[in-house]
This record gives structure tokens, C-alpha cells and sequence, in this order.
């Protein structure tokens, strides 16, 4: 079943050279639900836009909504039209994937977090998907593997930080969503296979990505307590790293 009404989506692809681009592109122009073109962003490619930000102004105003792809996931033809189907029911500002791997192992049906901002998926290692998680439901961040996110919330938010790493920048895009009063959805018939177990980030660069969404989204008071423990935690993890 697809939605009721048809609302424009424009699409925006980005390349981190992880590989299968190619993969990914082609699944993404074989969506059944009709977009308002596709763009590309990512450092050296040719006609590629540098950041999300420029590539989401490059989009018709009339688009509703930005559907963000990472290279290396691999949509179903009815992806799209879950996303949006699912959206305008429940009046998300961001909706997102299912992801699972090649193996059919689950990866993410949302997440939570930490006052920290460290998600959690809640899935068991290895897990399969047998569908058991597959409800519509609330949750406070989504996979930066497929989401669908309003045009105007996403101009609004200043756009995903270009500064951090993939996943720390997916779960502060939707914390500022949040604050905007948005609703976070993940849609489970929404389906995409994504290779990587998850969007790799070098350990610094994940931590001190944290770091600056604490900064944008904490008050004076918070901060003063949560900055000194997540340095002192940071720094026994790096103590302990040195004997194992």
C-alpha cells in the first residue's frame, strides 16, 4: 500500500569510500516510489557536493522530505515508500531503516542512548531478524544508514554535522530533532542491507564527536558534571587499553 497523498522526496547519497557506491546508487534508482532526483556527497568525486548541507539546498523546495543513504546500503525497491508511508502516518520528523546485514543478521531498528550520547541498539550478538522487532515505534535516534528526515526540520537543524563521525552525527541530528520537539521513528518495513556491522569511526574521533552534541544540546548545569566523567572515563579506557 502506498500513501495516500504523494509527497515529494529528493534523495542525497553519501560516499565515504567504503565501497559498493555503485551497488548502492543503482538500489536507489529502482525505488517504486518516484523521488525528485538523487545527489551526491563526498570529498573527490567529480559533480559530488562537499558537504549535506549544500546538497540539500541543491534540492527543489518543494521537497517534503531528504531521504540521507550511506554508500554500501543496498535498498529494496519498497524501501522508499516504507519511509514515507510510515512518516506521514505517524507525523515523524525522522523515520529510519531497518538495517541487517548480508547474513540477515540485525544491525539496527533504532536506538537509545546515554547521557553521554553512546547508542545501544539492544540487539543480542548475532542476531537474526525473524521479524521480531517489527513494529512502527518511538525511539531516540535511528541508523544514519537510511533515514528520511522533513526537508524544512533538516534546513531548520542547520543540517547533519559535517565535523563528526557517522554515528555520534546521526544520534545528534536526531537529539536536536528532539529538543524541536520532532518524533523519531524507526520503520521496520523499511528494509536495507548494509555490509559493515556499523559506520566506522575511529575511537578519538567517536568521543570527541560526542563531546561537541553534548555541547549543543546540554545546559550549563549538565555539563558540569558530564564533561569531567566522560574525560575520566576516557581516560581509563585508555589506561586499560595499554595492558590488554
Amino acid at each position: 500500500m502506498t500513501p495516500t497523498r504523494h509527497a515529494t522526496v529528493a534523495t542525497v547519497i553519501i560516499s565515504d569510500g567504503s565501497g559498493d557506491l555503485e551497488g548502492t546508487t543503482d538500489a536507489v534508482g529502482r525505488q517504486v516510489y518516484e523521488t525528485a532526483g538523487s545527489l551526491l556527497v563526498g570529498p573527490g568525486i567529480e559533480g559530488a557536493h562537499p558537504t549535506i548541507a549544500d546538497a540539500v539546498a541543491a534540492t527543489p523546495t518543494t521537497a517534503e522530505y531528504i531521504w540521507i543513504v550511506r554508500e554500501g546500503a543496498i535498498a529494496p525497491p519498497d524501501a522508499l515508500d516504507a519511509l514515507v508511508r510510515d512518516a506521514d502516518r505517524t507525523g515523524a520528523g525522522i523515520a529510519g531503516s531497518k538495517v541487517v546485514g548480508e547474513d540477515g543478521e540485525l544491525r539496527s531498528v533504532g536506538l537509545v542512548t546515554d547521557v553521554f550520547g553512546v547508542p545501544y541498539t539492544g540487539l543480542d550478538r548475532s542476531e537474526l531478524d525473524q521479524g521480531q522487532y517489527d513494529v512502527v515505534r518511538d525511539v531516540a535516534a535511528v541508523s544514519g544508514v537510511s533515514m528520511l528526515i522533513r526537508r524544512d526540520l533538516l534546513i531548520g537543524l542547520g543540517g547533519v554535522d559535517p565535523e563528526m563521525s557517522p554515528v555520534p552525527a546521526a544520534v545528534d541530528l536526531a537529539q536536536r530533532a528532539r529538543l524541536k520537539g520532532a518524533r523519531i521513528i524507526v520503520s521496520p518495513a523499511s528494509e536495507v542491507r548494509f555490509r559493515s556491522a556499523e559506520l566506522a569511526g575511529t575511537r578519538w574521533l567517536d568521543q570527541a564527536s560526542r563531546i561537541r552534541a553534548m555541547l549543543k544540546v546540554y545546559g550549563p548545569l549538565t555539563l558540569l558534571w558530564t564533561l569531567p566523567l566522560e574525560f575520566l572515563i576516557g581516560l581509563v579506557a585508555v589506561v586499560v587499553s595499554v595492558f590488554f
